[in-house]
Parts: C-alpha cells; sequence; structure tokens
C-alpha cells in the first residue's frame, strides 16, 4: 500500500470555498473531507451488513 502519495494541483479537483467558524478556524480543510466521506462509507458498509445478516453486531464505537 503506498501512503502520502502527492497528486499535482493541476490533476487534483479544486478545492472547495473555505469555510470558516466565528473563530475564524477553518472547518472544512482536507481532512475534515476525507474523513467525512470515509465516515459515509463506514456507516453505509454497517447499515448494508445489518441488512444481509440480522446476527450482526456493529462495533461498540459505531454511532
Amino acid at each position: 500500500m503506498v501512503t502520502n502519495v502527492r497528486i499535482c494541483a493541476h490533476n487534483r479537483s479544486p478545492s472547495p470555498e473555505p469555510i470558516y467558524n466565528s473563530e475564524g478556524k477553518r472547518l472544512n480543510t482536507r481532512e475534515y473531507r476525507t474523513r467525512k466521506k470515509l465516515e459515509e462509507q463506514r456507516h453505509n458498509l454497517i447499515q448494508e451488513a445489518l441488512r444481509l445478516n440480522t446476527d450482526f453486531k456493529p462495533p461498540a464505537d459505531y454511532k
């Protein structure tokens, strides 16, 4: 598995406009967007497992 692969800026899709909170901290960083995407994917996979196997127990940290 390859990690820390850099993609040239002209080969990436453009970043969305930055969103800041009331303290001026950026909310929609690349890390945040990636984490949100992975959490959504995890949720979908757990829902599919529950649908396919009624005995499936979701992980303890699953919300």
